[in-house]
């Protein structure tokens, strides 16, 4: 049904390698041609296998410790038991809005999987709620998604760090006042370059109901599609707003690496943003949004028990 992993990895490289490429030949030629290649080629090998510590240091993920989990484990552990795979390990992320982050080893090295939640999600969520977003984390990993959607995410995302730290804020419009966060001139030209090449790169590893596939894998194991609609709702409602000013620096290449994009409430404002902002909300954009991701898993709902299956198999026919 879905292109295979490893063709929507190829994919997502395709871009970092033949842009490098052709500017050399528009600098050197032939030589430049090869000073491209090799260039872009070690920027993937970067990416792959080392590209999976970037969220770890983005977003200050830290081993969760036995006193703050609560019940999150208790949820992995059962969920990870029903898909059939190693539970992944719990770490507690420095944001500040409700939101799950799912990464994994993008090159294949050993089995980790990572789920980082905020400190209070459980606060935030009602208890149904939290254990329809661990189903989902634990779908993300039994399918596979969540090391092609690191791959994707960190080549994107390593581009784009060194022009966005300290900047994402105001770039977004919130803190223009404020010089230690402003863009530089030079940044938000280099992310406006960049933003094709990032665009490509997470679109290649999001294919058309990719997401939603997690979704429904997710809400068959959860048994109930309608609890998780109404958690990823949650989510995107208490998102970052762009009236309140209270905007994380989030990075938009990692986005999809959350069960709901940061960016949720941005996308419906993207026209409305000055340069360079519309350009990162572009980028962010890639990811689908979560209206049409609910409205399948309300079908779903709507068509009884166990509608969906026959068009999602288990997880390790997706490959």
């Amino acid at each position: 049904m879905f292109r295979s992993h490893m063709l929507r990895k190829l994919q997502s490289t395709a871009p970092w390698i033949t842009g490098p490429a052709l500017i050399g030949v528009l600098i050197g030629h032939g030589p430049g041609l090869v000073a491209g290649l090799v260039v872009g080629g070690l920027y993937v090998v970067i990416a792959a296998f080392g590209g999976d510590k970037v969220p770890s240091d983005v977003f200050g993920a830290r081993l969760m410790d036995t006193a703050e989990a609560l019940n999150v484990p208790e949820l992995v552990d059962k969920y990870a038991e029903r898909a059939g795979i190693t539970a992944p390990s719990l770490y507690v992320i420095a944001i500040d809005e409700p939101n799950v982050l799912v990464w994994a080893s993008s090159a294949g090295r050993g089995s980790y999987t990572r789920i980082g939640v905020p400190p209070g999600l459980e606060d935030a969520l009602a208890p149904g709620e939290v254990e329809a977003l661990m189903a989902l984390a634990v779908a993300r990993v039994a399918s596979g998604e969540a090391a092609v959607l690191t791959f994707g995410a960190s080549l994107a995302g390593l581009a784009l760090q060194p022009f966005l730290s300290r900047a994402v804020n105001a770039t977004l419009g919130v803190l223009r006042r404020d010089p230690d966060t402003r863009l530089t001139p030079v940044g938000g030209a280099m992310v406006t370059l960049l933003a094709p090449a990032s665009r490509l790169s997470l679109r290649g590893v999001m294919p058309e109901g990719t997401l939603e596939w997690s979704d429904a894998y997710a809400a068959r194991m959860l048994g109930d599609s309608v609890l998780l609609a109404s958690a990823l709702g949650k989510l995107a409602s208490a998102g970052p707003a762009t009236d309140t000013g209270k905007i994380r620096a989030y990075n938009p290449g990692l986005v999809p690496m959350f069960l709901v994009s940061p960016y949720e409430k941005l996308n419906a404002v993207a026209d409305a943003v000055r340069w360079p902002a519309s350009v990162v909300s572009w980028i962010a954009q890639a990811a689908p949004t979560v209206v049409g991701r609910t409205q399948k898993l309300m079908d779903m709902a709507g068509n009884g028990p166990g509608s969906g299956d026959a068009g999602n198999p288990a997880p390790s026919d997706v490959r």
